[in-house]
């Protein structure tokens, strides 16, 4: 069997790609699936699923990540899920959510990757980096986070491809997910905030059916992967659905087309 570790499991998305690989194959060989998520009760649907193992896992504790690893014999694929979303202005967010993007998104990613790098070179594995396409509105936070990951990427592919072990990034726009789900900048709670008109355009454009539409479903975001997952060719980068589609709705939804295009 081949092994493949998963962070953010517990998230809408996490959970659709566990499903996916516990009812998968790699050509005979099915998957010992490894669930890992900060919170263990949103694992309670996928831990019934054949060939699944939770684990609980904050990606911002080293010492945790390094315990994980050490408790692992092998690692075939390794999926870097954990994801925080910040959205709203840069101006209004604060420190502690700064830090907190880029300690999931990128320094949480860049420690689970060197840490497994061992077991993975071992095993010619495959390394999942999920991205994100264009530079939507009121996410600057988040985007740069995302094109932190891409600068990663890019780079893992030249260092890894001598060790066999592929590197792919996976680029997903927006996804029927629980919205409610994001973090917002806290400066947006003050009712006389500079940002209050712009982000209540906003929410109506990413809220409007023509822009809901076009939104992915988490199982095609988990398929994605997969075949991203399997894929041995040298191709690096996938979009779920129709990224660009998508940002182009909502900077013109946004009113910003003028700007942004």
């Amino acid at each position: 069997m081949k092994t493949v570790v998963i962070t953010g499991a517990g998230t809408e998305v996490g959970q659709s790609i566990v499903e996916k690989f516990s009812k998968e194959k790699w050509g005979t060989e099915s998957f010992n699936v490894i669930a890992a998520m900060k919170d263990l009760a949103n694992g309670e649907q996928i831990a019934k699923l054949e060939n699944v193992k939770i684990v609980e896992l904050d990606v911002t504790n080293l010492g945790a990540i390094e315990a994980l690893m050490h408790s692992i014999d092998k690692v075939d694929i390794l999926i870097n899920n954990a994801n925080y979303a910040l959205i709203g202005p840069l101006e209004l967010s604060t420190d502690e959510q700064i830090r907190a993007e880029f300690d999931v998104n990128v320094f949480g990613t860049l420690n689970v990757t060197r840490t497994f790098l061992p077991l993975i070179r071992e095993s010619n594995g495959v390394i999942i980096n999920i991205s994100s396409k264009g530079d939507s509105p009121l996410m600057s936070l988040y985007n740069s986070s995302r094109f932190a990951i891409e600068g990663l990427s890019a780079s893992l592919v030249h260092e890894l491809t001598p060790y066999n072990v592929r590197v792919k990034v996976v680029e997903v726009g927006y996804t029927a997910t629980s919205f409610g789900n994001a973090n917002f900048s806290q400066g947006l709670m003050i009712a006389d905030n500079p940002y209050s008109d712009i982000m209540e355009e906003f929410q109506k454009a990413v809220m409007s059916p023509e822009f809901t539409d076009s939104f992915s479903s988490p199982s095609t975001v988990a398929d994605t992967i997969f075949n991203a997952a399997c894929d041995e060719s040298e191709r690096v980068y996938y979009a779920v659905g129709d990224c660009s589609t998508q940002l182009m709705l909502l900077k013109r939804n946004f009113g910003s087309e003028k700007t942004l295009l």
